[in-house]
């Protein structure tokens, strides 16, 4: 059976700068919607979650490509408000890394303003949603899913970044946005070109790259990291600090292992500037998950654990992580090389922050390792330096910062630091006191519950008692002379009994009685009672080394009192620049050569700039070694890449439901439909036309048709006939049976059969052959009998007769 399959992409179809590089499509498979990625631009502006808001509450899965805010950034957002509760897949590093991503992106907005859009609990639950898949593993849909089998592949570019294959039936979608096709340090190729995702039905891929060329200096790994070295130790030994901008929880891994490996050959670096820093929020818990996930990374990796030395992967020696700009050790004035998170040197990032410090150094260097995102600070940098025709760190004449407002979080001191201390002692004794209130009400209203015939009992007791007031100003006054316990509590002698005995209890020193548990085997034995030291210890270090990742902490910032100031931003860029491609994403020409290799049946551009997505759609135009099935649609619009171009979306009333007769056939139920068609506001009285005076209407389960989206064009609706236009129609006979087949089916009911030059021959005296004439048509031919009305029974039940 043909699949419907339609598309719609959110953000980043022929993309300008307001998209922010934000990747976010809706695909439709028959009943089924996915969402395939959920990006975001890194400013998480609120405007760019309204088209992700009308559509997030009928998304039925969630598959997520890499651990960057493109690619996931508005996925807590919309789990958390927008009621995208369904269940989500990504690879087991995009799911950790990703988290990570998000709460530094977090971080940095609430650097910059008051941001109350989602919180850090929102990030952690949406991200518990997220069901953790491996390379190469199907996993099987359910509910309107049920049928398709998703498998993820590897993309190069990031850790666990993904290329998606979706199966149903005998099509096959390929997603595949951003990958590389050449080896990484930590990372191996992407298998895109390889043959198990040959030729697919539909290839939904990005035209980022299609303009875009590897330098000629930079073409191969060998002379770009010799560059990159020889950039980094030049400025160092002419004094000059290193400023390297890169995404945190992608490329950072890359870099962070070169300069590791770099420093360990050449002790006259490692001697002089000890320490590399990589500065970003989330950076111990990166480097603690790449350590926990070295099995999804490349051979290079694995050659460092069998080697004799056996190097262990990211356990840097001269690599230092740090969070903030304050652990940087400015006690030694010697040059430093910092790694900062911010590959976009977007306001509140580190890379930000360092940039606006060093950026007047004329000695200094920012060496950028990717372009950034259009209409951002580094975009900026890197088409200015390309501007200047050179090659070389090059400093950009002319280039100026201006910004009407930069605000920046700044901490609080002197009198407005007093002050809000005073505010918040004040909260914290108010709190205080309203809870003691609270409990001591309770007590007195559980107290007037009882009889009182306890308190006859109690007797002198009533002696010992100590008065409380119940009034604010007396808990205020008691919790400041006693705390928040008390010794001993008694009723109030000033408030009056009921008419009727109520029992009294009272408060006694606490006494613990612990509970014995038992099951089958008898009591419930600790096993830590047992243990030695030795194997206390190892159990200890197992625990710690997950809550490095997970530990759910409040924000540091969040911590220290501060305030929000602005401030313009007016200056030259005296320092030099230089772009030096550590993206991870093939180049146009690659990506022109990788299609030719897949070779789908048809193809789907997204994630790219207007120029970037024609120029790609115009070469696959004018090669003849490619499909001329072609899509490039803009934002926001729907579109139909079914396998069958003349498969439409309609809806069935419910008369025309009932009055279906199914017919079985394998998985799918299928029945003969006339009707004719009616839109909302027009009717159509002329019955439908086709072949015939009716309409083939097939599907799966129970005949439903895809509802369509409320984004969506009027879907017509399909009624039925009325009996004055009604009309018997010839049975239509579907099905595909193989001889070889239908002999078995035979022999198991006693016939007698055999196969002479193609032709299956039954009891001698009847033929099933196929025709020649018409493809896929049988032939039954023989005398009238009991046997031939038999065969032709036994040949309809391997079809549905509609």
């Amino acid at each position: 059976m043909t699949t419907l399959v339609r598309f719609m992409a959110l953000s980043g179809c022929r993309a300008d700068a307001a998209d922010g590089g934000a990747v976010c499509h809706v695909l439709q498979v028959d009943a089924c919607r996915i969402l395939l990625d959920c990006g975001a631009p890194f400013s998480l502006d609120p405007v760019a979650f309204r088209k992700l808001g009308s559509i997030a509450k009928h998304i039925d899965a969630v598959l997520l490509t890499h651990a960057d805010i493109a690619h996931l950034g508005a996925y807590a957002y919309a789990h958390a408000k927008l009621g995208l509760t369904c269940p989500a897949y990504a690879t087991i590093p995009v799911h950790e890394l990703g988290r990570l991503a998000v709460r530094e992106a977090l971080h940095a907005r609430r650097a910059t303003e008051d941001f109350t859009l989602f919180t850090h609990e929102d990030v952690n639950t949406a991200f518990d949603n997220i069901t953790a898949l491996r390379y190469s593993q199907p996993f099987s849909l359910s509910g309107k899913g049920k049928g398709v089998t998703i498998t993820a592949f590897r993309a190069g570019h990031s850790l666990g970044g993904t290329i998606w294959k979706l199966k149903k039936g005998a099509d096959e979608i390929i997603y595949a946005i951003d990958y590389n096709h050449q080896i990484d340090r930590h990372l191996d190729r992407t298998t895109l070109n390889a043959k198990e995702l040959e030729r697919p039905t539909l290839l939904i891929t990005d035209a980022y790259n299609s303009l875009y060329n590897y330098l000629p200096s930079q073409s191969k790994r060998q002379p770009r990291d010799a560059a990159f070295f020889e950039n980094i130790r030049a400025t160092l030994y002419s004094g000059g600090n290193v400023l390297i901008p890169v995404s945190s929880t992608t490329r950072s891994l890359e870099l962070t292992f070169l300069l590791e490996d770099f420093w360990t050959k050449s002790p006259d670096c490692a001697q002089k500037f000890p320490v590399i820093y990589f500065l970003s929020p989330q950076s111990p818990r990166i480097i603690h998950t790449a350590k926990r996930t070295l099995e999804w990374m490349g051979s290079g990796i694995a050659k460092l654990l069998t080697q004799q030395e056996r190097r262990i992967p990211f356990d840097f020696t001269y690599v230092k992580h740090v969070q903030t700009i304050a652990e940087i050790d400015e006690s030694k004035p010697i040059p430093k090389v910092i790694i900062a998170g911010g590959a976009s040197l977007e306001p509140g990032t580190p890379a930000r922050d360092v940039f606006l410090a060093w950026s007047r150094g004329a000695a200094n260097l920012v060496l950028l390792p990717e372009r950034g995102d259009p209409g951002t600070l580094a975009r900026r940098l890197h088409d200015a330096w390309v501007g200047t025709g050179s090659e070389l760190a090059t400093a950009l004449p002319a280039f100026r910062v201006t910004e009407p407002g930069e605000t920046r979080r700044v901490p609080l001191e002197g009198e407005e630091l007093a002050a809000h201390l005073r505010a918040e002692d004040a909260r914290r004794e108010a709190a205080a006191a309203a809870a003691e209130l609270a409990r001591l009400a309770a007590m007195e209203e559980h107290d007037s519950d009882m009889s009182d015939e306890e308190d006859g009992g109690a007797g002198g007791g009533t002696a010992a008692r100590r008065d409380v007031s119940t009034s604010a100003a007396g808990v205020t006054a008691a919790v400041a002379a006693f705390g928040n316990a008390f010794d001993i509590y008694v009723k109030d002698s000033q408030r009056a009994g009921g008419f009727f005995k109520q029992s009294q209890s009272y408060r006694m020193f606490p006494v613990s009685n612990p509970r014995v548990w038992v099951d089958d085997y008898g009591e419930a034995v600790d096993p830590m009672l047992f243990a030695n030291s030795d194997s206390a210890a190892m159990e200890g270090v197992s625990e710690e080394l997950p809550q490095v990742q997970m530990e759910d902490t409040q924000d540091l910032q969040d911590t220290i009192p501060s305030k929000y100031i602005s401030f313009p931003l007016d200056y030259e860029i005296n320092c030099k620049v230089i772009f030096i491609d550590f993206e991870g994403r093939s180049d146009g020409k690659s990506v022109k050569n990788i299609l030719t290799q897949v070779a789908p049946r048809k193809l789907l551009l997204v994630h790219g700039s207007d120029e970037a997505t024609s120029d790609l759609e115009k070469h696959c135009e004018e090669n003849t070694s490619l499909t001329n099935d072609v899509f490039a649609p803009h934002n926001n619009e729907w579109i139909n890449v079914s396998a069958a171009s003349d498969m439409f979306e309609i809806n069935l009333t419910d008369a025309l439901v009932s009055s279906l007769v199914m017919s079985k056939i394998n998985d799918y139920e299928l029945a003969y439909v006339s009707g004719f068609i009616k839109n909302d506001k027009q009717e159509l009285t002329q019955p439908i036309e086709g072949s015939g005076s009716s309409m083939m209407v097939d599907g799966e389960g129970d005949g439903d048709v895809p509802q369509a989206s409320a984004t969506n064009a009027t879907v017509p609706t399909l009624d039925i006939l009325p009996l004055e236009l009604g009309k018997r129609h010839t049975p239509v006979i579907v099905g595909d049976v193989k001889l070889s087949e239908f002999r078995k089916v035979l022999v198991s009911k006693g016939f007698e059969t055999q196969f002479v030059a193609g032709v299956l021959v039954v009891n001698r005296t009847i033929m099933i052959r196929k025709s020649r004439q018409q493809q896929g048509r049988l032939m039954l031919e023989g005398s009238l009998s009991a046997d031939y009305y038999a065969c032709r029974k036994l040949l309809y039940a391997e079809h549905a007769v509609l």
